[in-house]
C-alpha cells in the first residue's frame, strides 16, 4: 500500500501509548507487531516513535512520574486531525465538551490540544506540520480504526459532527453504533456502552491494530505475557479481539472474519 501523505478532516491520523514500563511495552509490541522502536532526539530515550518497515505506525513512550504516581493507567490516545487546532480548540466548550489542555505547538512537527467529549472520553487533536501521522494504516500491524465506546453515544455524536464538520450516521438494526463519516468514507466509530458494561469503565476511545490472522495474534500476545479481555469474534467488519498488553494498556486486533461452518 502506498505511503499514506495526508489525512481527512476528522480522522484518526495517530495514536501513543503513555505507559509506567516503557522497556515491558517496547518489548512487547515490538514482538507483537514486528515493529522498530526508534527513541526520538531530545526526549532522552522516553518516546519512541514505532515503524514498520521503515514508515511511522504510532509511538509508545514513558508516562511522566506525575502521573504514574496518581496511579494513572497506562492508555492509547488517538489524535484527530484538524486544519487549525486553535480554530477548534476554541469551540469545544462551547459544544459542552472540555479543553484539557490547551493548544501547544511541538515546533515544525504540529501542533495539539488534549480535549475531552460531553461524555469524558480524553482525545487529541492535531494541526500536522511535518508530522502527519501514521504513514501506513490497515496493513498487518498498523493502525485499522479507532472508536470511542461511551454511554451517551448520541451526544458524542453530535459533539465530533459539529466540532469536526463529519457526518454521523447509525447503522442500522439498532446495533447502538454510530460512523463519523468524512468526504470519502467512515472515518471513525462512536459504540454505545450498553448495561453488559462494568459501571467502573469510563468512556474512552479504543485503537484497533490489523492483524493476518485474529486468533493466532491472541495467542502471541498470551505469550508474550498479555491477556485476552475479549476473546476472538466475527463481525462484518472483521474478526476482533480486546486485548491487555503485560502493563495494562488495552487495544484491539482485527483480522479477516472466519470461515463459515
Amino acid at each position: 500500500m502506498p505511503e499514506i501523505t495526508s489525512y481527512a478532516t476528522g480522522a484518526p491520523c495517530w495514536a501513543d501509548m503513555a505507559t509506567p514500563d516503557l522497556d515491558a511495552a517496547t518489548r512487547f509490541y515490538t514482538d507483537l507487531f514486528g515493529w522498530t522502536a526508534n527513541p526520538v532526539p531530545g526526549s532522552d530515550r522516553t518516546y519512541n516513535t514505532m515503524t514498520l518497515d521503515g514508515r511511522e505506525v504510532c509511538a509508545v513512550f514513558a508516562m511522566p512520574e506525575q502521573r504514574r504516581a496518581a496511579g494513572e493507567p497506562p492508555a492509547w490516545l488517538v489524535y484527530l486531525n484538524v486544519p487549525d487546532v486553535r480554530a477548534a480548540a476554541a469551540r469545544v466548550e462551547d459544544l459542552g465538551g472540555g479543553l484539557l489542555v490547551p493548544v501547544y505547538d511541538v515546533p515544525a512537527v504540529g501542533s495539539m490540544a488534549l480535549i475531552a467529549d460531553p461524555t469524558g472520553a480524553p482525545v487529541a487533536l492535531w494541526q500536522a506540520g511535518s508530522h502527519i501521522g501514521a504513514r501506513v494504516r490497515d496493513e498487518p500491524g498498523a493502525m485499522a480504526w479507532s472508536e470511542l465506546a461511551t454511554r451517551d453515544r448520541d451526544a458524542a455524536a453530535v459533539f465530533f459532527a459539529q466540532l469536526l464538520g463529519v457526518g454521523a450516521h447509525d447503522l442500522e438494526g439498532g446495533s447502538g453504533y454510530t460512523m463519523l463519516t468524512g468526504p470519502d468514507g467512515p472515518v471513525a466509530g462512536v459504540l454505545q456502552m450498553n448495561e453488559l458494561w462494568p459501571d467502573d469503565v469510563p468512556p474512552h476511545w479504543m485503537s484497533y491494530f490489523s492483524v493476518i490472522d485474529t486468533d493466532d495474534a491472541v495467542g502471541h500476545v498470551r505469550e508474550l505475557g498479555g491477556t485476552v479481555e475479549v476473546e476472538p469474534f466475527d463481525t462484518p467488519f472483521g474478526r476482533i479481539a480486546v486485548v491487555v498488553d503485560p502493563v495494562g494498556g488495552y487495544f484491539s486486533l482485527v483480522g479477516p472474519a472466519g470461515e463459515d461452518d
